[in-house]
């Protein structure tokens, strides 16, 4: 009885590190080499063994033709303080020719004009990540050539001066969000080779053509409804209607009608305002919360256990306008026992939300007006539970096992020591 006591108690304790080891610490790190401006960061590729993290502090690196050629990280310091110039190279600023390689929070800018200069090249590569990235001004911001399962996020492409995404010679399956295209000749382009892409969750805006190719139709541009597609500043349709066949009654944030026509849709729900994602904290893995709005700007965004639990930001826009804000909260970072419970404030007076879900997210839809002297609304959306609660009952729970296990087995050691002396 004694082994086995020992043997459970040993077990919980095994598990209850493990659980503790999952939020306290980080996975084994590989070796990070630092780069500071006056170096080479070719240098330091060809000095990094695979799997290390070349980590490359603020500054601006007058460099191009770096090519990726290991299996690294390429991490900047700051997406805005970390700036590879190409000072107008007629060439390549970032060549990736080595699957898993990541590239993360740098500025990569300035070539000269013309599709054949490119920013950040992808050639024949998979699972290739680019994320956090500011990529500008270069001929074309970012290629995918013969690539697939690669992962393009939360990145400005823009002022590029022929394409901002091109996807070339066979690149499928790869998932391309939350990125902002603007300001570019094409927003998008897609060759006839392509398809099975996944595009949804960007903002196109004010490209002069937002897509061209003859691969568009062969990708999904939404992730049906109630998620949605992209948000494309041309849009000329209206929101009036809901549902999964926009034709029950009553805004939803999502246009009418697909884009970019109704004769040769690829997008089935385009955003009526851009798509904003916002941290809300990490538990075991990042969580984000979606606003879309049409509000002229969304910030000051916080996700808080005080009181009640909740999440707010301000939104702002001009006097005499009515605007909407459609806020996608993922159902197990802060959820209600029935819809009912939801609560929508707008400057702190209850408004009268619009609530639906799907397996994953529960959106709450808003309207608001401003006065004539109001540029900005508070918007708090309150729940009832949020993610913590689901760590800490484990802990006390595991706690609780242990303290039984520790008490049995000192009644144990009581009793044996008892034997042994009587």
């Amino acid at each position: 009885m004694m082994i086995l006591r020992k043997a459970v108690f040993l077990l919980v304790l095994s598990l209850f590190a493990c659980s503790i080891a999952r939020f306290a610490f980080p996975a084994s790190a590989s070796s990070t080499i630092i780069v500071y401006p006056t170096q080479s960061i070719q240098e330091a590729i060809n000095n990094a063994n695979e799997g290390d993290t070349v980590f490359i502090k603020n500054g601006t690196y007058t460099q191009s033709l770096i090519i990726v050629n290991k299996t690294v990280t390429l991490l900047g310091e700051s997406p805005e303080g970390t700036i590879i110039d190409g000072e107008r190279a007629d060439d390549v600023i970032l060549n990736v020719v080595t699957s898993n390689v990541r590239i993360i929070n740098l500025t990569v800018q300035n070539t000269t004009a013309g599709p054949g200069p490119i920013g950040v090249n992808l050639a024949a590569v998979r699972s290739v990540e680019v994320s956090g990235c500011i990529i500008r001004d270069s001929g074309t911001g970012i290629r995918l050539f013969n690539s697939s399962s690669c992962r393009i996020e939360k990145n400005k492409i823009m002022q590029n001066t022929w394409y901002g995404i091109d996807l070339q010679i066979s690149s499928s399956s790869n998932f391309i969000r939350d990125n902002l295209v603007a300001n570019n000749p094409t927003g998008i382009q897609a060759d006839d080779s392509i398809g099975q892409n996944i595009i949804y969750h960007n903002n196109f805006v004010d490209n002069s053509i937002q897509t061209a190719g003859g691969g568009l139709i062969k990708n999904k541009w939404d992730n049906g409804y109630p998620s949605g597609g992209n948000y494309w500043s041309d849009y000329p349709s209206g929101d009036s209607f809901n549902g999964i066949g926009q034709n029950l009654n009553g805004s939803d944030g999502i246009g009418d009608k697909p884009y970019p026509n109704i004769a040769y849709p690829y997008d089935s729900y385009p955003f009526m305002g851009e798509i904003r994602s916002f941290w809300a904290g990490k538990w075991g893995s990042d969580y984000y919360v979606w606003i879309t709005s049409n509000s002229t700007d969304v910030a000051s965004f916080m996700f808080s256990n005080s009181t009640i639990p909740h999440l707010q930001f301000n939104a702002t826009g001009l006097g005499f306008l009515t605007y909407f804000c459609r806020v996608a909260v993922p159902k197990q970072l802060m959820w209600v026992n029935s819809p009912s419970e939801w609560q929508a404030l707008v400057n702190y007076t209850i408004a009268s939300p619009f609530v639906y879900d799907d397996a994953e997210f529960t959106y709450i839809y808003l309207n608001y007006t401003y006065g004539m002297l109001e540029t900005s609304k508070n918007i708090q959306i309150n729940g009832t539970h949020i993610i913590p609660e689901t760590v800490w009952p484990l802990l006390i729970a595991m706690l609780a096992v242990l303290a039984s296990q520790a008490a049995l087995m000192k009644r144990g050691v009581q009793r044996r020591i008892y034997t042994e002396t009587s």
